[in-house]
């Protein structure tokens, strides 16, 4: 695979350069309110209070709770306090032999809850075959941490002289002591059970680069929430459908799916879209070019460990970064005002448009054939923006539901779940507050009395949530 140079990284430099001389256009009618604030924004600094070792009677019953926790200890050891667990002789050494056993990985699914036991080989298969990426992945030949936190020192101090942000901002965006992001992928086995691909995940938090990237994230949320096209969870997208009286008896339930979104938004594009976004709102042009300034960091450092060797990510933004599902909205709603909205068969065949990040639903009041030139369409503008597609003229699953046509002429909702998902809940007898496990029955309960509409349907499925209770 072909190396690239840490001191380098694919034009950030350059990329703050050019930012930063973009101060000279300011945003209509924009106002400069005062410097932005952690405070503001929920955020806080990590206290490093420590209780001062003069309070005599604190020291005390310290030491005794570490005694009593001893003595416990030590008792159970001797087989005078036995423990009882709420998992059988078979089942502990199932675990045991799992845990020891080193041609086998062990991890969630990527949907359903399930837990996946995979050949170690193939996992690490899978792992090398999405770095070997050159395109969205390079080696880089050591540990980038120390040039990464120099550039952050230099944005933050030169907005801090600005008074852009205030010394308790500029100390929460500087992290001292970081921990390396690390690489893994999470199989994705309702797509396949023998061969699943796997999602890439970088585990970062705590890293260099997280505390911009909450930051950023505390200010894009509450802006992509405004967007046209935006859903939030479930329950937004059943108050919406409920406000849709009758839809045509020929229309079609669509979903589409855009592929591998997080890793296939260009650097350049995707700053491009969030700056549009900001430029929407009411921010200061120096708080709007500090968070670019910040995006850029995030984006063209964002650097992780697999195995032995260190990466950098040339394209898209990594699936577990704080401010990724933000970005990633960003940058959908741009491309639909630039692509979709002013769509001449979007204008006169969609009814309805929602979109939960990658994930979107629409009612199409055309005909099979004007549907899949819009898909082609859309599939046709970006070559990285793939788009993949369902469509039924009844019934369609989207998130958690079942989208189905009623007999009134509206659309009505059933839950949903993938054919993988697993009745993972907690067990009664598992160590955690008594009024939590209380909660899950009743909150189960209510999801399902929330999505499904039809009243005779409801009474089956809250008999099946029931069962699983049992």
């Amino acid at each position: 695979m072909q190396g690239v140079d840490s001191s380098s990284h694919r034009g950030t430099p350059e990329m703050l350069g050019e930012l930063r001389a973009s101060r000279a256009v300011r945003c209509s009618g924009e106002s400069t309110p005062p410097a932005i604030s952690i405070t503001t924004l929920g955020l806080r600094n990590r206290s490093n209070f420590c209780p001062p070792r003069t309070y005599h009677a604190t020291e005390t019953f310290i030491s005794l709770v570490d005694q009593e926790v001893d003595s416990l200890i030590h008792q159970q050891r001797l087989g005078l306090f036995p423990l009882h667990s709420n998992l059988s002789s078979s089942e502990q050494q199932a675990l045991s032999s799992l845990h020891t056993n080193k041609s086998i990985i062990v991890k969630p699914a990527d949907k359903g809850g399930a837990i996946v036991v995979m050949n170690r080989t193939q996992y690490m298969g899978e792992i090398n075959r999405q770095l070997s990426d050159t395109n969205t992945n390079g080696i880089i030949p050591r540990d980038p941490v120390v040039v990464i936190s120099r550039k952050i020192q230099n944005v933050v101090d030169t907005y801090l002289a600005q008074h852009t942000i205030d010394q308790k901002t500029a100390t929460f965006l500087i992290n001292p002591h970081p921990v390396t992001p690390v690489f893994y992928v999470l199989p994705k086995v309702h797509k396949s059970l023998l061969n699943p691909l796997g999602r890439p995940i970088v585990a970062s938090t705590d890293s260099i680069l997280s505390p911009l990237s909450v930051f950023l994230e505390k200010i894009l949320t509450p802006l992509v929430k405004s967007t046209r096209s935006f859903l939030l969870d479930t329950g937004h997208f059943l108050r919406i459908i409920k406000q849709l009286d009758t839809v045509p008896p020929n229309s079609i339930l669509v979903t589409l799916d855009v592929n591998s979104l997080y890793t296939s938004i260009q650097h350049t594009k995707g700053i491009e879209a969030t700056k549009y976004l900001l430029c929407q709102s009411s921010l200061s042009e120096d708080t709007i070019q500090l968070c670019l300034d910040l995006l850029t960091l995030v984006l063209y450092e964002n650097y992780f460990l697999a195995e032995d060797t260190f990466y950098i990510q040339k394209c898209g933004t990594a699936m577990g970064s704080n401010v990724a599902p933000a970005y990633a909205n960003a940058f959908m709603n741009h491309f639909e005002i630039s692509h979709v909205f002013t769509n001449d068969l979007f204008i006169r065949h969609v009814l309805c448009y929602h979109r939960y990040i990658d994930d979107i639903f629409l009612v199409w009041t055309g005909n099979p054939d004007t549907l899949l030139s819009f898909h082609s369409h859309l599939n046709s503008i970006l070559p990285e923006l793939q788009f993949t597609i369902h469509y039924n003229t009844d019934s369609v699953p989207f998130l958690d539901t079942m989208v189905l046509k009623d007999l009134n002429g509206g659309l009505s909702t059933d839950i949903y779940s993938k054919p993988t998902d697993c009745n993972s809940l907690l067990h009664y007898t598992s160590c955690h507050p008594r009024s939590l496990k209380n909660s899950l029955p009743r909150s189960q309960f209510n999801r399902v009395a929330r999505i499904v509409s039809d009243p005779g349907t409801l009474n089956d499925r809250l008999e099946s949530m029931a069962h699983k209770f049992q």
